[in-house]
């Protein structure tokens, strides 16, 4: 792909959906005796969320864990979605990208998970819609 369709493609982009896990902590999760869940988050990503909602675009958390460290540091960084506890985040994906959320922004979504199998499921009914790029780390 050229450098000027690479960037077309990406000036399309209004929504950035991430998984939690393995994308925006470094994959641990320390289980607490209360039943949650201890996670560590790296500033730079933080402020990365920071500068993407200054230019404009949204973003949205997917995870199929559940902890109340995650909906506070999105709630400190002014992310739109959060849904924890999701088994089937194909269906959510779809949720998000099919409705006025992203019908409203008139561009496309992305998505940024760590599990390649994840995303080869995604690719097959998200992508045929080209609405949503996939992309993995």
């Amino acid at each position: 792909m050229s450098e000027i369709e690479l960037e077309r493609r990406a000036g399309r982009i209004k929504l950035l959906l991430m998984d939690c896990d393995g994308v925006l902590t470094d994959g641990r999760i320390t289980l607490l005796d209360d039943g949650d869940e201890l996670k560590s988050f790296h500033t730079r990503d933080g402020h990365g969320l920071v500068l993407l909602h200054r230019a404009g675009l949204r973003s949205g958390i997917i995870s199929g864990r559940t902890a109340k460290a995650v909906e506070r540091r999105a709630r400190d960084l002014g992310v739109s979605f959060v849904y924890q506890g999701i088994l089937d985040k194909i269906a959510t994906f779809n949720e998000l990208t099919n409705n006025e959320a992203l019908a409203s922004l008139s561009g496309c979504g992305a998505m940024v998970a760590h599990q390649l199998p994840k995303l080869r499921v995604a690719s097959s009914s998200l992508v045929a819609r080209s609405k949503i790029s996939i992309y993995t780390i």
